[in-house]
């Protein structure tokens, strides 16, 4: 049961990522709230950052920032 429960919640969280100038600390006060942050690359004046979120809370978040958050394609995952 708790196995089927696991893959029942991963089946709905998807890894995505967003690109942000550095002054957008607002945008990414929201991701923190909403998502678990995986990455997060600074470069130049922009950050990449990497994030898990399930579809709900994708929703919200693009109803706030006001924009559609493309998906990350993920090619395998581990879990070992």
């Amino acid at each position: 049961m708790t196995e089927k429960l696991l893959d029942l919640l991963e089946h709905n969280i998807k890894e995505h990522s967003l690109t942000v100038r550095q002054s957008e600390y607002g945008t990414i006060a929201k991701l923190h709230d909403f998502a678990e942050i995986t990455d997060m690359v600074y470069e130049d004046n922009l950050i990449t950052v990497r994030f898990r979120i399930n579809h709900k809370n994708l929703e919200r978040l693009e109803k706030l920032l006001g924009r559609k958050i493309a998906q990350r394609k993920v090619t395998s995952l581990s879990l070992d």
